[in-house]
């Protein structure tokens, strides 16, 4: 099974799994997943809040990041694949991602599936490790140490209290 397919049968797998089981407001069994981390050690944070970015053509835009941990200015982004998504297109939205929240001077992470899941022999499983590794991705980018704090997006001036340019649309 290629990473590609990972997300999607993971989703597969909960669905058929969880008759009777309340549903969960994450996308995804990994955003689950990290949120449950996150919660066991009292990490704040939001999820898919409204933050006001301007993408690469200097448009405001409105994204809803995965996790925002207020408390350190740190944005947790799940990349999971999309439905059909080669490893081209795949790179390349990870990495508009990445020149927008560089060029607005935020902290931010990225995790993939295959940091939670290994696959083996057509198996997928939980990474046992996966939590000390988030814990510790977490808590480097904490000491790194960064200025820029996110604004809620209804606070019309700008995104983050050092870089302000205006009101954000919805587009």
């Amino acid at each position: 099974m290629t990473h590609q397919n990972l997300e999607f049968m993971l989703e597969r797998e909960c669905k058929s799994n969880s008759v009777n089981v309340p549903k969960s407001p994450y996308k995804s069994h990994s955003e689950e997943i990290i949120a449950n981390i996150l919660d066991r050690h009292n990490i704040k944070y939001s999820y898919e809040k409204s933050t006001c970015v301007e993408d690469k053509q200097d448009k405001e835009r409105l994204w809803y990041p995965d996790f925002y941990l207020k408390d350190h200015g740190i944005l947790i982004e799940y990349i999971g694949r999309r439905k059909g998504e080669d490893e081209k297109n795949y790179s390349k939205r990870i990495e508009a991602k990445k020149e927008v929240y560089d060029k607005m001077g935020v902290k931010y992470m990225f995790i993939h599936p295959e940091d939670i899941w290994d696959i083996k022999e057509g198996k997928t499983r939980f990474k046992k490790d996966f939590e000390n590794y988030f814990i510790t991705k977490i808590n480097e980018k904490i000491t790194k140490g960064h200025n820029s704090k996110l604004i809620d997006a209804n606070v019309k001036t700008g995104v983050f209290e050092n870089y302000k340019y205006g009101s954000c649309v919805h587009n």
